[in-house]
């Protein structure tokens, strides 16, 4: 398993990439937005709680060689684990 993080400045970007991406699909949250938009601006929401933090998006991905599959359950409660 391969992971990757980065911290940026926009929800919005970050959302909008990753939901662009083919097939890209949404398993596992504890967020009540669906969409690109909805879920930026609960992130929004809970920035302003502090706004001292400059860079609060925090995006950690977890990848697979091509040649392996995992179902969606297994990432989800790999993702927990991880998070």
């Amino acid at each position: 398993m391969i992971g990757k993080q980065i911290k940026g400045r926009s929800f919005s970007k970050l959302l909008n990439y990753l939901f662009g991406k083919d097939g890209a699909i949404l398993i596992g949250s504890n967020m009540e937005g669906l969409t690109p938009r909805e879920l930026a601006a609960e992130f929004r929401f809970s920035q302003q709680l502090n706004p001292r933090v400059n860079r609060a998006v925090y995006h950690a991905s977890l990848s697979l060689p091509h040649t392996e599959h995992l179902e969606n359950e297994v990432w989800h409660e790999i993702a927990k684990k991880y998070l």
